[in-house]
């Protein structure tokens, strides 16, 4: 992710990995001046990879004053032999528009998009060639058009190799096989990858069957106590199903709620149901003033 940020001058990746249910994430400068007018405020790829900056003189930094409309500056990061190029391209047949999908340029990889969605299923090898040899972010684009080609491709991702594949897998399902939904997801309940059982759980979201409680009930019963960003991912799933997913829940742990796990579903759950065990919570001497504070 490329971010502007002109009140401190500075134009930011954030190169993230995955950590536990979520992500973290390193910031890396990209560009950055001691100097008060420099403020980017917009940034994008070009057709060649390279990085533009739009430097706009607003004399009111977040205020958009628009105070100065006619001056300003474009910068342009790339290496030091690197030349502005504006790559070739077409869309008049399935395999140049799948090599214009592979393009970093928001603009030509919609264009190329549009051109392949119009072509349907003639398009599909071309696709599927990009989806079986490309790199995997390649290979997701590819698999968002084959899913709208054949829903079989949904199923076919799910038992991708490659985490981030299996991701935009379990997204498509909810986009464009909604009725199916639980029939994707009940197979993966207990995948051994805490993002694969997060998606799940966001996926649970519009659910509102027994079935969906019963599966969310598997996935809170895998929660360690420690991973911040699962039990979000549970409290966001069971939001609109709340009452359903907690007595299902209730129903499945018993006597043995009050464990160190259990008392933060127990805490993100927004049920009526919760308040006397929370309250029962409370009466732990052990408990010390930050977690006190916490459950209040």
């Amino acid at each position: 992710m490329l971010h502007c940020e002109p009140g401190h001058q500075v134009v930011r990746a954030y190169v993230t990995t995955p950590d536990r249910a979520g992500y973290k994430a390193e910031i890396v400068n990209l560009l950055k001046s001691k100097d008060q007018w420099f403020r980017p405020s917009d940034v994008c790829i070009a057709p060649d990879g390279s990085v533009f900056v739009a430097d706009w003189y607003d004399p009111g930094v977040g205020g958009h004053k628009m105070g100065d409309v006619q001056r300003g500056r474009i910068y342009r990061i790339a290496p030091k032999k690197g030349n502005y190029t504006l790559p070739a391209f077409h869309l008049s047949t399935p395999e140049s528009a799948v090599q214009a999908l592979q393009n970093p340029n928001q603009a030509r990889r919609y264009l190329a998009w549009t051109a392949l969605n119009n072509m349907g299923a003639s398009a599909e090898n071309a696709l599927l060639a990009l989806y079986e040899n490309g790199e995997p972010h390649l290979r997701a684009r590819a698999f968002w058009l084959l899913a709208n080609i054949n829903k079989k491709y949904i199923q076919k991702a799910l038992q991708d190799n490659e985490l981030n594949i299996q991701l935009a897998a379990i997204r498509a399902a909810q986009y464009l096989d909604e009725p199916n939904l639980l029939a994707y997801l009940q197979p993966m309940a207990t995948h051994e990858h805490p993002h694969i059982r997060r998606e799940i759980a966001l996926a649970l979201r519009y659910q509102t069957s027994d079935e969906a409680a019963a599966l969310w009930t598997t996935l809170a019963n895998q929660y360690d106590g420690q991973d911040r960003w699962y039990l979000e991912a549970l409290g966001i799933g069971a939001d609109l199903n709340a009452t359903k997913c907690f007595n299902a829940w209730k129903t499945k742990v018993g006597d043995q709620w009050n464990t160190p796990a259990n008392r933060e579903i127990v805490w993100r759950m927004r049920t009526p149901a919760t308040l006397p065990m929370i309250a029962e919570i409370l009466k732990d001497e052990q408990l010390n003033e930050k977690q006190i504070a916490h459950f209040f």
